[in-house]
């Protein structure tokens, strides 16, 4: 590709180094310089402000992604997991289903600031910034969308080791559309106006779908890849 590059945060480089290797194209990290000498910028991630001709992904749109109340106050229509900010209706869903998720960052990543709460101890010493409500899910799955179409789809399943919670992702050769898939990406489309990015969507033994957040700047494996590669090859 010519005259174009990527923009990406530090927490994004990995997945943004293999796709700027493979396009063979510029990145930049942590920038917020001047970038109107390029075409196109790809914004892996950076919710900081910049000045463009055309970008992916604008930073406006990353910004609330980032902020997981932001996320899920625009998507108040759509199917997400239940939350709020009340730690009196948290303590509720501690009382009516033995455990409740306490959220003590807004921005956490990969499971940051996140603690299952089981007992009325925890939770009475420990502070959150907004509160999720037990999904039972069967299965986590990470759907991987460019500019409301479906890349990728892969099984998250999650794992401690040494005191640190690692994610591994096994990729589903799915190729059918669902509905509540397709009612999600509607709606970001709507509120957010990203155009790449993951959802990490929750699924239990009943097939009712929940949103559990929008990844901006979602790890790139190799199928996710190769099917961005050529949609990114049809933009002008």
């Amino acid at each position: 590709m010519k005259n174009v590059c990527i923009v990406a945060p530090n927490n994004c480089k990995e997945s943004a180094l293999f796709l700027a290797k493979e396009l063979n194209i510029p990145l930049f990290l942590n920038e917020t310089r001047d970038l109107r000498m390029f075409d196109l910028v790809f914004n892996y991630g950076m919710g900081s402000g910049f000045p463009y001709n055309k970008v992916i992904n604008r930073p406006e749109s990353i910004k609330i992604c980032i902020n997981k109340i932001s996320t899920l106050k625009r998507l108040k229509n759509c199917s997400t997991i239940t939350w709020t900010q009340s730690r009196e209706r948290a303590r509720e869903w501690l009382d009516s289903d033995g455990c409740v998720v306490i959220r003590k960052l807004e921005t956490g990543s990969q499971g940051k600031g996140m603690v299952v709460c089981e007992n009325l101890e925890t939770f009475m010493n420990t502070s959150g910034k907004f509160y999720t409500r037990v999904f039972n899910h069967s299965i986590e799955l990470r759907v991987n969308v460019f500019k409301n179409k479906v890349l990728s789809v892969y099984e998250k399943t999650r794992e401690e080791t040494k005191g640190e919670l690692l994610f591994n992702f096994n990729f589903l050769d799915i190729k059918d559309k669902h509905p509540s898939v397709e009612e999600m990406i509607k709606d970001i489309a709507q509120n957010i106006n990203i155009d790449f990015y993951g959802m990490d969507i929750l699924v239990n033994s009943k097939g009712t779908y929940r949103l559990l957040e929008v990844n901006s700047g979602p790890l790139l494996h190799e199928e996710t890849c190769e099917a961005l590669i050529k949609e990114l090859k049809k933009e002008k």
